[in-house]
């Protein structure tokens, strides 16, 4: 929930409730951001979550983000969103400004036309966009000390007040074109897509910051972008309010909703393979049927569950979305899966912890074999319900699995992968109950509070940058290189010892060497709590970036040597 604190007040600040004491001094101190989000339907809570394909997570993880700035001290937020006025959407969306809270508040900007717009069709009106945004921010009383943009189109307007005014510029992708582009034919790659990548290329050059949710997005997805650069990039999982579904307990469920699944079932009390997504390609619903389609003796041991966004009548829906759920109908068929597959056509967001908390209850399992997964909050939702997981090994998951270590990472496009993975754990009670355990014993990982503190440290930092170096200046009595596993790591007080004859010294230059990518080096250091090296070889010598030695924050890459 929102807060309704005046956090520019000074007896707000010094409240002393636990969750704020939590929160270090140097982060706790007042800042002005801008939000840019130009997709879906903006509103405050409750938000109206999959009324359109694109009022989806990335709304959610702004609004959530806000808040917990607030309870960390920033003194003002604005979201600014696109203004449209739609009959069917409602006229919620066509007001110039919402209140989240009395530090917070949503404004909506103008653009060339008043309809809503879905996600494809925005990069039409982005000079009339950054024409509104460019007056909103020179209508400020005080000018915003960060602008985040929240996909490719905000960061156009964000790039654009950047050079207009001079303001910091933070982005963060949420799904990125060239991944989706990957898991398409060239045929189906659309002027629409290929305007999208160009988009997110530019952007990409032009942020001072880079915010990925795991080491996949910021390594592999990143990566496809000619602009990228590693050392702009900061990889931060975001943080996630899972309380609604820890809450959820019990083995009463509501009525309406095990009607809806049972009605397709000839055996109802078998586990439960549950998958919860939108009906887009990228999701790969369908591989998910393939693999329970091929495999008897799944069939013969579980149901397979769907849900797959809600539909009143197929034909209203988009081309893609009616493509999905028409070849999930097919497939059906083809396997004659009747009584062995449930696909319910509604359901709403307040079903969606009872369907985790169903799953658990029956010994199920929640599968998501996304071609490709940005984050994948659904693995985090199945933890906090206490339901082992089998994920797509491609994105985000792979950090979230491997940090829980909840359940499978498979491959993708092999059915065969998928149908094994979900025979080990399904067959296998202990197997299932530490996997459940697993997930529900290291949510803190992906808690809102560490999300914020990293979040907000580093854009205190952007705010007054220090100089990147541009070469290594190298101190007498020399340079002191080490590598990172079972060298620098492996035992905590030897760490410690190294740590402070380091800081006695004071003039021998720490460097690593390493065979790790940048961020994967950087995240073992700071798990471990391992000075700061003002020198980082990685990638098996194929990247050299410098620093400062205090943090990560003002690293250079050495581009003579690249």
């Amino acid at each position: 929930m929102l807060g309704t604190t005046d956090l520019g007040d000074e007896k707000a600040l010094n409240k002393t409730n636990a969750q704020e004491l939590a929160y270090p001094p140097h982060v706790r101190s007042g800042m002005f951001i801008v939000h840019i989000a130009l997709q879906g339907c903006v509103r405050p809570n409750p938000v109206p979550y999959g009324i359109t394909p694109d009022t989806g997570g990335h709304i959610r993880y702004v609004l959530e983000l806000i808040a917990e700035n607030e309870r960390a001290g920033v003194a003002r937020q604005d979201l600014v969103v696109r203004r449209f006025d739609d009959a069917e959407l409602g006229s919620a969306y066509a007001t110039r400004e919402d209140k989240l809270s009395d530090a917070s508040r949503i404004v909506r900007i103008d653009g060339a036309s008043t309809k809503y717009l879905a996600k494809e069709d925005i990069w039409r009106e982005h000079v009339a966009l950054c024409t509104a945004f460019e007056a909103y921010i020179e209508a400020l009383p005080q000018k915003p000390d960060i602008i985040h943009a929240h996909y490719a189109d905000a960061g156009v307007l964000a790039a654009h007040a950047k050079k207009k005014f001079g303001i910091p510029m933070v982005f963060t992708g949420h799904s990125l074109g060239r991944v989706k582009a990957q898991t398409l034919r060239a045929a189906d790659v659309t002027p629409s897509l290929e305007t999208r990548i160009a988009t997110e290329d530019a952007v990409i050059a032009t942020a001072d910051r880079i915010i990925a949710s795991s080491r996949d997005e910021a390594e592999v997805q990143y990566g496809l972008y000619p602009a990228a650069r590693a050392e702009r990039i900061r990889v931060n999982p975001p943080g996630c309010d899972l309380s609604r579904f820890s809450a959820t307990s019990g083995t009463t469920f509501p009525a309406p909703l095990l009607r809806q699944i049972n009605r397709f079932l000839d055996y109802p009390d078998l586990p439960p393979v549950l998958a919860i997504a939108r009906p887009v390609r990228r999701k790969n619903l369908s591989g998910l049927v393939r693999a329970f389609g091929e495999d008897d003796g799944l069939q013969a041991r579980a149901n397979l569950v769907i849900f797959a966004g809600n539909r009143h009548d197929i034909r209203d829906l988009s081309e893609e979305n009616q493509h999905v759920i028409e070849e999930l109908l097919y497939l059906v068929d083809r396997y004659d899966l009747y009584g062995k597959v449930a696909l319910p056509k509604m359901h709403a967001d307040d079903d969606v912890p009872w369907l985790y908390r169903y799953a658990a209850h029956l010994g199920g399992v929640f599968a998501n074999t996304a071609f490709n997964e940005p984050f994948g909050l659904t693995f985090l939702e199945a933890a906090a319900s206490g339901v082992p997981v089998v994920a797509t090994r491609s994105g985000g998951p792979t950090d979230i699995v491997g940090q829980l270590e909840n359940g499978t990472l498979v491959d993708p496009v092999s059915p065969q992968a998928t149908a094994d993975a979900l025979h080990r754990v399904l067959e296998d009670p202990e197997l299932w109950q530490q996997q459940a355990d697993n997930g529900l014993n290291r949510l803190d990982r992906f808690s809102w509070q560490r999300h914020a503190a990293t979040y907000l440290s580093d854009m205190r930092r952007l705010k007054k940058p220090r100089p990147r170096p541009a070469q290594l200046a190298i101190s007498l009595p020399g340079l002191l290189v080490s590598d990172i596993d079972n060298t620098l790591t492996g035992d905590r007080p030897a760490l410690r010892t190294f740590a402070e004859l380091l800081q006695r010294q004071g003039r021998m230059t720490y460097a690593i060497a390493t065979g790790r990518s940048l961020h994967d080096a950087i995240n073992v250091l700071q798990d471990w709590n391992a000075p700061v090296p003002k020198v980082l070889i990685t990638s098996v010598g194929s990247e050299i970036y410098f620093g400062s030695g205090i943090d990560y924050d003002d690293l250079a890459n050495d581009e003579v040597w690249a």
